[in-house]
């Protein structure tokens, strides 16, 4: 399977020590750092701007590890920590409520953003603006609105402050980054493509 590049040096990264870290897709729903205060495992997550945050999952709603976790009003007697680990083949949160994880790619000359499904590969140029990825992490979910059909939330986390980012964009356009590719579609189009590509 081809490695992905969560995120460059200069900017944030996923990764259990202070080393720019390339993964895998299953590794948004593999651990890859142990809690310092209980030893579960858990995601790591730093950034250059001094952000040190331990996720209990990757993905919406970005829940925090509550050992720590110093916005939690919670106490290590009243809740329990999940010991287990998180399988691409087991479903998640995001999985379940229809997110599709994605990363940024690139910055086209137009100022659009590349962006690849991360679990097919496929490719896209989009309609989003490149430099919202200078903000928030290049690892993020998209989802269609079901109320608006053509309408698709994003979810991703805020570089600074360090806090989950969520955004609604009303017509957001995608078509596969090829040459020989000209037609542009709705991202609830190419979702029902990633998704029937799962499975066949």
């Amino acid at each position: 399977m081809a490695k992905v590049r969560v995120d460059t040096p200069r900017r944030s990264v996923v990764a259990a020590d202070e080393k720019d870290f390339a993964v895998e897709v299953e590794a948004l729903t593999i651990p890859n750092a142990r809690c310092p205060v209980c030893n579960a495992t858990v995601f790591f997550y730093k950034n250059d701007y001094g952000s040190r945050v331990y996720f209990d999952r990757l993905g919406p709603p970005w829940p925090k590890h509550p050992c720590t976790d110093r916005t939690s009003q919670q106490t290590q007697k009243t809740y329990t920590v999940y010991e287990g680990r998180y399988y691409w083949g087991q479903p998640v949160d995001w999985q379940e409520h229809g997110w599709q994880p994605f990363r940024f790619v690139s910055a086209r000359k137009n100022g659009m953003a590349v962006v690849c499904d991360m679990q097919t590969e496929i490719e896209f140029v989009s309609n989003l603006p490149a430099k919202m990825f200078d903000d928030i992490w290049r690892l993020f979910y998209m989802r269609q609105v079901e109320a608006e059909p053509e309408a698709t939330e994003i979810s991703s986390y805020l570089l600074q402050p360090s806090k989950p980012y969520n955004r609604t964009i009303k017509s957001l356009m995608l078509r596969r980054n090829r040459p020989d590719q000209k037609g542009w579609h709705s991202f609830s189009y190419w979702a029902k493509v990633i998704r029937t590509s799962l499975y066949f």
